[in-house]
């Protein structure tokens, strides 16, 4: 009687053992498989992220060039100068010319004009801010108003308004114009013909001529 129930213990025994191996196993899969879940949504979601990351950032360097583009200030915006030809002069043209001068301040887009008064034999000044200024990208117009004449040529509109004038003139030019071939082509009108010429082409910057 006595084998018998040690048999039967260890029978249990061994039973009892094998069942805790088997819920052993079973646990460590099921931590397997969780660990491996956890990983899954883990690197899913750090993909997913850097993926809107990525697209973000690309979106808004695109915005931002678009708005560069869009916001780009037009090439007209500079300095100019256009001489006239004189058969006299050993380079066929006058020594200094009508200057315009296109500026831009924040947003606002403002411009000077530099003119040459030719009164018989003397050569006066004239130096105003533009009036009914419309600049595009590749287009101006503007409206050169009544000004003073000054024996000198005035370093600014500024300097102008200190020194001391000859004279002057009511008669307002329309100008209006634009890019060609990185010239200003640049057309006149006024009611008396005082325009230096009908058209006077503008050269960007030092004159080359």
């Amino acid at each position: 009687m006595e084998a018998e129930e040690n048999e039967r213990l260890n029978a249990l025994a061994e039973e009892q053992r094998k069942a805790a191996l088997l819920e052993q196993a079973r646990v460590a899969e099921l931590r397997s498989k969780q660990i491996a879940l956890w990983k899954e949504r883990l690197w899913g979601t750090q993909k997913k992220r850097a993926s809107t990351i990525v697209a973000t950032s690309f979106v808004t360097v695109l915005v931002g060039v678009t708005l560069w583009w869009v916001n780009k200030p037009s090439p007209i915006i500079g300095n100019w100068e256009y001489r006239q030809a004189n058969s006299a002069s050993g380079t066929g043209f006058d020594a200094e010319g009508e200057r315009l001068e296109i500026k831009l301040v924040g947003n606002t887009t403002t411009g000077s004009y530099f003119g040459l008064e030719r009164l018989g034999e003397y050569l006066l000044y004239t130096a105003v801010n533009v009036t009914e200024l419309n600049v595009s990208k590749d287009s101006v117009s503007f409206v050169v108003p009544a000004r003073s004449f000054f024996s000198t040529r005035p370093k600014s509109v500024a300097d102008a308004k200190n020194e001391n004038a000859g004279g002057g003139t009511r008669t307002q030019l329309k100008m209006a114009g634009q890019l060609e071939g990185g010239k200003l082509v640049i057309h006149c009108t006024s009611s008396d013909n005082s325009c230096p010429d009908s058209t006077l082409i503008f050269e960007q910057g030092k004159w080359n001529q």
